[in-house]
């Protein structure tokens, strides 16, 4: 087990600081020993799927690592989830316990309610680390291709899917990224991003606890503390998507705010060139882009600095490993510099959707997992994520990339953030619209905006409307809620 691991390694390094909370690495495993005696006690068996509600806090963790140790398959659940998201879930993964943050107790009582089945156990953020002494250590010879975690999806493409991942993808994940990224035992690894998404859990913290780092956790994404906690020197590593790191460059300049920082990493869009070299010129450490899903975790492609200046809007070459094609609709590898669907195939790959074998088999042709994201390679194979294949735009029969789009209009004066997306129109098929959030007391004229569009792009491309906000809406990773601006 890889908690077990570190803490017989090293006891007494920090695990987890949060707040004024600080847990050593004995501590964390003592407590998530006792807690899966809790489990144990209940009832609960290797493949039983434990429900996991709760923000970020240590206790999280503790949690996670008992369901691990009883041989269980853990269900986190986003803590920003309605009564009614939440019973979805319920309804779908057949929980045989849930293990619930009593500040978000009241959820469940919004209809529908959960199953009567679902064993409720009620817990606090605040766990104590001396406990009873009974120890649950692991659950007896487990299959280490067995479920070990079913992350739901955010739901930005539908519906969300249970993405299911066994013992042995998670420990190949986090060897991969140790390995890639230069993390060690000396470093504070921020983690701000809900920890029911793979990106926190696994690829950050499990990565962070296998190399014996300290998570520097947050309950949510606060650039300030952030700032004040990086001039204090206790973050040296950080991983988070490009909408954190822009709100970090938003924030007031601290004496020596740098600190100890030498690694960035972002995903979840396009890094742009310009926010790259801003972060690093405030905060003395370049951003570094990747590329993966939660279905084919972090990391499939990665790219370093120099790569970031030579090839501006790559996430870098394809790991060692990890094959990768661009593809036509029917699935015929295209020439070098097209733009055609990316598929990739990984030893980590996902063992499929739960109880879903239709929509797994629709992205699972023989290894290949279909990303749903259009991209192109150049002759060095270095990849070119476009856009997500259901957010491109289709008017009066042009293909139009969002993304290319926003890069245009995010160089006008004065524009913090952008989006553009497609609104459905009787004659057109869908209109362009971009949605646009001026810089705190800047005023932007929107013909400015559309003169810009006119100057760089075709006709066709330039939006037809144009709105103002004051912030646009975002998922729980930070990304771009399109789907509401749709509507």
């Amino acid at each position: 087990m890889i908690l077990r691991a570190t803490a017989d390694r090293m006891p007494d390094r920090s695990a987890v600081r949060f707040g004024p909370e600080t847990w050593s690495y004995a501590s964390l495993e003592r407590v998530s020993g006792q807690l899966a005696g809790a489990l144990r006690s209940r009832g609960v068996q290797n493949g039983h799927r434990i429900g996991l509600f709760m923000t970020n806090c240590p206790a999280w963790l503790a949690w996670f690592f008992a369901i691990s140790r009883v041989g269980g398959v853990a269900v986190p659940m986003n803590p920003a989830y309605t009564g009614t998201e939440i019973s979805s879930i319920l309804e779908v993964s057949d929980l045989r316990v849930l293990i619930c943050e009593d500040r978000l107790a009241s959820r469940l009582d919004s209809p529908p309610k959960q199953p009567p089945s679902v064993d409720v156990l009620m817990t606090s953020r605040t766990l104590q680390v001396n406990g009873p002494a009974e120890m649950i250590e692991h659950a007896a010879s487990p299959d280490p291709t067995a479920p070990a975690v079913i992350f739901f999806s955010s739901g930005s493409t539908g519906m969300p899917k249970g993405i299911v991942h066994s013992g042995r993808n998670l420990v190949r994940i986090v060897q991969t990224v140790s390995m890639t990224w230069p993390l060690r035992s000396a470093d504070g690894l921020f983690v701000a991003m809900p920890l029911a998404f793979v990106y926190s859990s696994i690829v950050e913290c499990l990565t962070a606890i296998r190399v014996g780092a300290t998570v520097e956790l947050q309950e949510r994404f606060d650039p300030d503390a952030t700032v004040a906690r990086l001039a204090a020197g206790k973050i040296t590593s950080m991983m988070g998507v490009p909408s954190m790191y822009r709100m970090l460059l938003a924030t007031r300049e601290q004496p020596g705010e740098s600190g100890k920082l030498r690694f960035c990493a972002t995903a979840g869009e396009t890094l742009e060139p310009a926010l790259s070299h801003q972060f690093g010129e405030r905060f003395s450490c370049p951003l570094l882009d990747f590329y993966g899903l939660t279905e084919a975790p972090h990391i499939i492609a990665h790219s370093n600095p120099a790569e970031i200046l030579e090839r501006p809007l790559s996430c870098g070459r394809v790991l060692t490993g990890v094959e990768a094609r661009v593809v036509d609709d029917h699935g015929q590898s295209l020439p070098s510099g097209e733009t055609g669907e990316l598929v990739v195939r990984a030893p980590w790959m996902f063992d499929g959707y739960f109880r879903d074998p239709t929509a797994t088999k629709a992205v699972l042709k023989e290894g290949w997992f279909w990303t749903g994201d259009l991209a192109r390679q150049d002759a060095e194979e270095y990849v070119y994520i476009v856009e997500r294949k259901k957010e491109l735009i289709k008017r009066s029969g042009f293909n139009v990339f969002p993304a290319e789009v926003e890069r245009v209009i995010r160089e006008v004066p004065g524009i913090a953030e952008v989006a553009v997306v497609g609104v459905a129109d009787t004659f057109l098929g869908e209109r362009v619209k971009a949605w646009i959030v001026p810089r705190p007391g800047v005023a932007v004229n929107v013909e400015q905006v559309l003169a810009a569009c006119r100057a760089k792009l075709a006709s066709y491309k330039v939006p037809d409307a144009v709105e103002e906000l004051q912030e646009l809406p975002k998922g729980p990773t930070g990304k771009i809620a399109r789907k509401e601006l749709r509507h």
